[in-house]
C-alpha cells in the first residue's frame, strides 16, 4: 500500500483548494500533476485512469495523487468532491497496515518522549497517511466535509496571513486524517490488542495525575487489578519505557520548566515534583539531563 510521511516542519503551499462538481457530458481534466492533490468525494462517483490503471471513487473516498501521476477519465460521471493542490516535503512509501502503524507510533512515541524544551524534537513532526481512505461513518463524513469547506482558498484572496492559516489547515487536516486512520486500523484489531492499548491509556493517566507522588507497584497492581509485572510489561510495548521510568521523566520535564520559569529554589522544585532528599534530585537531573538543576537554570545545558 502506497503511503506518504509528510514533514510538518516545512509550510504547506496551497495553489488551489474548493469544491468541484462534474455534471456530463462534462469530464474530469486529462493531466499529469504537477502538484500532490487530495481528493474528497462527497457526492456521485469518479471514474479515472491513474498511471494506467483504473481507479474508481464513490462517496466517502479519500485520496492523496502523487506528484507527476497521470491522470484521465474513463467515462463522464456525475460527481461532488473537495480538492486541495499543494506543494511540500513528502516521502511516498510502500507499507502493508501493520507496517503504517509501526511507522505512526514510533514517529509519535518519538516526539511525545522527547525533551520538551529541545527544538530537535521537531524532527519527528510528522504526519503519516495512506495513499487511500475510506469513511462510510456519517458523523466521520460530515466532520471531514467540514473540514474541507472550511479550507476553500479564494484565489483573489493574496494576504500573507490568509494563506498561512490556510497552510496551518491543511497541515492539520493531515494529523486528523492521520488519527481517523490509526482509530479504524485499531478498530480492526483482535479484542486482545485493544485492551492492552486501553490499559496501557489508563495507566498513563494515572502516572500523569500522580508522578509527584511515590505511589507502589502495589498501588498500580490495586488500581488496574492485574500484577504490576504484566502491566509494566504491556506498559513498556506500548509506551517504549516502563511505568517507573515514564513517571521520572515526566517529573525531569516537569523539573525542567520549573528550573526555566521560576524563582523557586532546587529544593522546592524537588518537592514539588516528588523528590523528598534535594541532593538525591540533584543527582538524579544530572544523570538524566548531563547538567546539575543550578547549571541548567543558569543555561548550561549540554543537551542543546
Amino acid at each position: 500500500m502506497k503511503s506518504f510521511v509528510i514533514n510538518l516542519n516545512n509550510t504547506l503551499k496551497i495553489s488551489l483548494s474548493a469544491k468541484e462538481h462534474l455534471v456530463p457530458p462534462r469530464a474530469h481534466v486529462s493531466r499529469r500533476t504537477n502538484t500532490y492533490i487530495m481528493y474528497f468525494v462527497t457526492g456521485g462517483e469518479l471514474l479515472l485512469r491513474v498511471n494506467g490503471e483504473e481507479m474508481r471513487l464513490a462517496r466517502g473516498d479519500l485520496v492523496l495523487f502523487d506528484k507527476g501521476d497521470s491522470q484521465s477519465p474513463i467515462a463522464c460521471t456525475d460527481c461532488e468532491y473537495f480538492y486541495i493542490h499543494f506543494e511540500g516535503d513528502l516521502t511516498a512509501k510502500e507499507l502493508s497496515d501493520g507496517d503504517l502503524f509501526d511507522e505512526i507510533v514510533t514517529k509519535n512515541r518519538a516526539f511525545s518522549q522527547s525533551d520538551r524544551l529541545d527544538p530537535r524534537r521537531y524532527e519527528h513532526f510528522k504526519a503519516a497517511i495512506p495513499q487511500r481512505m475510506h469513511v462510510d461513518n456519517s458523523e466521520l463524513f460530515e466532520y471531514l466535509s467540514s473540514e474541507f469547506k472550511a479550507l476553500h482558498l479564494c484565489l483573489w484572496d493574496v494576504g500573507i496571513e490568509k494563506r498561512l492559516e490556510l497552510s496551518q489547515g491543511v497541515a492539520a487536516l493531515t494529523v486528523k486524517l492521520e488519527r481517523l486512520w490509526i482509530n479504524s486500523y485499531l478498530s480492526e484489531q483482535k479484542d486482545g490488542y485493544l485492551k492492552n492499548l486501553s490499559l496501557s491509556a489508563r495507566i498513563a493517566g494515572f502516572v500523569e495525575a500522580n508522578y509527584n507522588k511515590n505511589f507502589s507497584s502495589d498501588d498500580i497492581a490495586r488500581s488496574f487489578l492485574i500484577s504490576y509485572d504484566h502491566a509494566n510489561r504491556i506498559f513498556k510495548n506500548q509506551k517504549g519505557m516502563g511505568i517507573i521510568a515514564y513517571r521520572n521523566h515526566l517529573r525531569i520535564e516537569k523539573a525542567k520548566v520549573l528550573l526555566l520559569t521560576t524563582d523557586k529554589s532546587v529544593e522546592m522544585i524537588a518537592s514539588d515534583v516528588g523528590f523528598e532528599d534535594k541532593y538525591y534530585f540533584s543527582k538524579f537531573f544530572k544523570r538524566a539531563i548531563g547538567v546539575s538543576p543550578t547549571q541548567f537554570k543558569r543555561g548550561e545545558q549540554f543537551a542543546f
